[in-house]
């Protein structure tokens, strides 16, 4: 897989991590990287969505909108994650 990537970027890859590519990959990566398996891809959604609960008006500023921010929230929902929904019902940063 390193051969993907130009040969003047091969010295600043630490690792190469072959992940299942089932729409959850890149939050797969995070979590193998991490040490925590590759399964424990649905814990990085949810503590993204976690902080855009919590820092919700500041994301809004950074993307211009707060639709966009509720888009990013949408998408990042994992199902039968009761946690997440929780989370942002319970927030006083709501």
């Amino acid at each position: 897989m390193l051969d993907q990537f130009h040969p003047v970027t091969h010295p600043f890859i630490k690792a190469v991590i072959d992940v299942n590519a089932d729409g959850n990959c890149g939050y797969r990566c995070i979590t193998a990287l991490l040490g925590m398996g590759e399964e424990s891809w649905s814990l990085v959604r949810t503590d993204l969505y976690k902080k855009l609960c919590a820092w919700r008006d500041e994301y809004a500023a950074i993307l211009g909108r707060l639709d966009r921010v509720e888009e990013l929230k949408k998408s990042l929902l994992v199902e039968g994650s009761s946690t997440v929904s929780t989370f942002c019902l319970n927030s006083s940063f709501k």
